[in-house]
C-alpha cells in the first residue's frame, strides 16, 4: 500500500519517481518532528504560548473577513522603547582596550635591536614627552623607620649582589624595592623611541633613595633602551639609537650613575661583521663628544645570539674589535652575562672551563675592562643561540658556574646583577651561601 502522502498520480509514476517521493515523504516526516520538538522548546519556556485551542477551518474563515483591527499608538511607542533595552546587554561586555601595560622592566630582551618598519619609520631623534608629574602610593618613599636595609650573609663578602629594578614611572621607585647592594634600572623607556621628561626633583628623590638603602651609586649598572641597535646597517635607525643613548647617559650623569650598559645590536647580514662593529664605536664616540653625559661609561654587553643571525658582541674577540675603535677607552668596559655566554657556545659549565674563559679575556680585552655582570641561569640549551633567562642554580647551567663567581677575586667589587622575574632575597642567600670565603 502507497504511502498515506502520495497521491494517485504519483501511484502511477515510474519505480525511479516511486523512490524519489518516498525520499520527499521520509525528509516531510523529518520536518514535522523537528517542528513539534521546536513548538515543544517554545511551549516549555512560556506557558501561554500555544496554550488556546487550535482554531477551526470556519473560525479562520471568519477571521480572514473580519476587518483587521487598527494598531494602537501605544504599540508604536513600546516597539520604539524595543531597541533602548537591546543596547544595554554591550555595554556589560569587558573592555578589552584598557588593559594596563606591562612595566618596561620586564620586557624580554631576546627581542632586543629586532625592530619593526614602524620602528624604522619613526622619527630619527627621541622627542620628551611633558608629562605631570604625580605620585601614588607606591610611588611614595616609606617612612625612615620602615627602610629595609639589606646586609649580607658575609659582612666581609666583595660580591654586590642586586637585581634589575623595575622604576614604575619614577627612578627611586627602583632602589625602594632594591634587594642586595647593587641595582640595574632603565634611565628611560625600554620600549618607544619618545621619552618623558625626568625633572631635578625627580633626580634628587633618586639620589635621596640610594642614601637611605646604603647603596653605592658605583654598584649601579644602568641599562639602555631594547630598541637601540647601533651595529644597524641603516643610518637613521643608528641616529635614532644615538639620541636614545645620548638621552640616557645625561640622565645617569645627573643622578650620579657612572655607568650604561647596551647590546651592541646586530647588522641583520646586510653588512659585514667588522663594518657592525664600526658602527657601534661610531655611535660610542659620539656620545662621548656630548658634554653633558660627563664621564659616564658605556658598557658592552655579551650576547647569547648565533653569528648567522648578525649580531655583534658575541665572542671576546667582537667585543675587542669594538674597544679598538672607541677614542676614549676609560669610558667603555664589558658586561658579561652568563646565560649569553653558555647559549652563545662559551663553555662556563664547570669551575676550569669557566676559569680558561676568563683568562682568554684577560688576554684578548683585558681584566681591567670588566665592569659587570649579569648572572643568569639559561633555559635554553648550551650552544642553542637562546636568550632565556632562569634563577641562578635552577636552570640548565646548575651550581658551578656561580659558585665559581661567588669564590673568584675577579668579580669582586663589581655589579652582580640577577636579571630574573622573581626577585626574592631568598634567591640572593642562596648565592651568598655559596661563598666559602670573604674572596
Amino acid at each position: 500500500m502507497p504511502p498515506k502522502r502520495a497521491t494517485r498520480k504519483a501511484a502511477q509514476k515510474t519505480p525511479k519517481q516511486d523512490d524519489e517521493l518516498d525520499i520527499v515523504n521520509v525528509t516531510m516526516d523529518e520536518d514535522e518532528e523537528k517542528h513539534e520538538e521546536d513548538v515543544q522548546e517554545l511551549s516549555d519556556s512560556s506557558d501561554s504560548l500555544f496554550s488556546e485551542e487550535k482554531p477551526t477551518k470556519k473560525k479562520k474563515a471568519a477571521q480572514r473577513k473580519a476587518p483587521k483591527p487598527k494598531a494602537k499608538p501605544k504599540k508604536k511607542k513600546e516597539s520604539k522603547k524595543e531597541p533602548e533595552t537591546v543596547a544595554v546587554v554591550p555595554s556589560k561586555r569587558p573592555q578589552r582596550n584598557k588593559a594596563k601595560p606591562k612595566p618596561e622592566s620586564e620586557v624580554d630582551e631576546s627581542s632586543s635591536s629586532m625592530l619593526s618598519k614602524d620602528d624604522e619609520s619613526a622619527s630619527e631623534e627621541p622627542i620628551p614627552t611633558k608629562v605631570k608629574r604625580t605620585r601614588s602610593s607606591k610611588n611614595k618613599a616609606p617612612p625612615s623607620d620602615a627602610i629595609e636595609l639589606y646586609t649580607p650573609l658575609n659582612v666581609l663578602s666583595n660580591k654586590y649582589l642586586g637585581f634589575h629594578e623595575s622604576t614604575e614611572g619614577q627612578l627611586a621607585t627602583a632602589v625602594h624595592g632594591a634587594k642586595g647592594r647593587s641595582i640595574a634600572l632603565y634611565l628611560g623607556p625600554s620600549r618607544t623611541w619618545n621619552r618623558r621628561i625626568i625633572d631635578d626633583a625627580e633626580i634628587n628623590d633618586f639620589k635621596q633613595a640610594l642614601i637611605d638603602k646604603h647603596i653605592d651609586p658605583a654598584f649601579i649598572l644602568a641599562h639602555s633602551s631594547l630598541l637601540t641597535n647601533y651595529a644597524s646597517a641603516e643610518e637613521s635607525i643608528r641616529n635614532k639609537s644615538f639620541h636614545a643613548l645620548k638621552e640616557e647617559m645625561i640622565v645617569a650623569n645627573r643622578a650620579g650613575v657612572k655607568m650604561v650598559n647596551i647590546h651592541p645590536g646586530s647588522t641583520k647580514n646586510i653588512v659585514t661583521l667588522e663594518e657592525g662593529m664600526k658602527n657601534v664605536a661610531d655611535v660610542i664616540n659620539k656620545v662621548h663628544a656630548v658634554k653633558e653625559t660627563g664621564d659616564v661609561m658605556v658598557i658592552l654587553e655579551n650576547c647569547a645570539h648565533l653569528g648567522k643571525t648578525g649580531t655583534v658582541g658575541r665572542t671576546f674577540e667582537e667585543l675587542k674589535g669594538i674597544i679598538d675603535l672607541v677614542k676614549d677607552k676609560t669610558r667603555v668596559g664589558v658586561c658579561l652575562d652568563t646565560c649569553h655566554l653558555y647559549g652563545g657556545g662559551v663553555d662556563i659549565r664547570t669551575a676550569e672551563a669557566f676559569e680558561k674563559r676568563m683568562v682568554e679575556f684577560d688576554t684578548i680585552i683585558g681584566r681591567e675592562y670588566l665592569r659587570g655582570m649579569h648572572l643568569n641561569d639559561s633555559k635554553g640549551a648550551f650552544g642553542s643561540g637562546v636568550d632565556r633567562h632562569d634563577i641562578p642554580t635552577k636552570g640548565l647551567m646548575g651550581k658551578a658556574p656561580f659558585e665559581y663567581i661567588m669564590n673568584s677575586p675577579r668579580f669582586d667589587n663589581i655589579p652582580l646583577i640577577l636579571e630574573t622575574a622573581e626577585q626574592t632575597l631568598d634567591i640572593l642567600r642562596t648565592l651568598e651561601k655559596l661563598e666559602k670565603t670573604g674572596s
